[in-house]
């Protein structure tokens, strides 16, 4: 996010593809983005309705997050990994 959660201003990845089972996305971050008042944020939903919000403030000096998500399991979530950089 663009800003603290509560401003919900979410970023749309800039690609997005599926390798094997995985799902990838990439978002890069312009200068625009570096110099949010509030900075740059990792944000996690779970449950259907996004019951639950983890977040964070990343770093600025990030200029690229990747993000994988496995192939849901049954009965289980499905990994997720992220890679800043």
């Amino acid at each position: 996010m663009a800003g603290a959660p509560a401003t919900k201003k979410d970023l749309k990845p800039d690609l997005t593809k599926v390798s094997g089972t995985a799902e990838i996305s990439n978002w890069k971050f312009d200068p625009g983005f570096l110099s949010e008042p509030d900075g740059l944020w990792l944000v996690c939903s779970y449950g259907n309705g996004g019951e639950l919000t983890l977040s964070k403030k990343i770093s600025v000096r990030f200029v690229e997050c990747s993000v994988t998500y496995a192939e849901k399991r049954a009965g289980a979530d499905r990994d997720i990994h992220v890679i800043c950089k």
